[in-house]
């Protein structure tokens, strides 16, 4: 039961006022490849996988103080399953 509350709290929504870019990146969007910008220090960060086989370049931004990864989605609606809520928890 305290997983269903926590699940239906949508503790996963962020207010996009929140996000912050830097303006670094706002500066340097124009002027090369995403590599180029992450060379440069732009918003668009370096993961390794775990294995450290490949780089994943991914835009990033802070929320609450915090380096996060932003993925933008071209949907208007996203249906919030059981399944999907309890991925976005852990």
């Amino acid at each position: 039961m305290k997983l269903e509350k926590e699940l239906a709290s949508e503790f996963w929504r962020v207010s996009w006022d929140d996000v912050q870019s830097s303006n670094l990146e706002k500066n340097l969007r124009s002027m090369g490849s995403k590599v180029t910008l992450s060379l440069r220090g732009s918003n668009y960060g370096s993961l390794l996988t775990t294995e450290g086989q490949f780089q994943v370049y991914a835009k990033t931004a802070y929320y609450k103080g915090n380096l996060v990864a932003v993925k933008h989605m071209n949907r208007k609606r996203i249906d919030l399953t059981r399944d999907v809520l309890f991925e976005l928890k852990h």
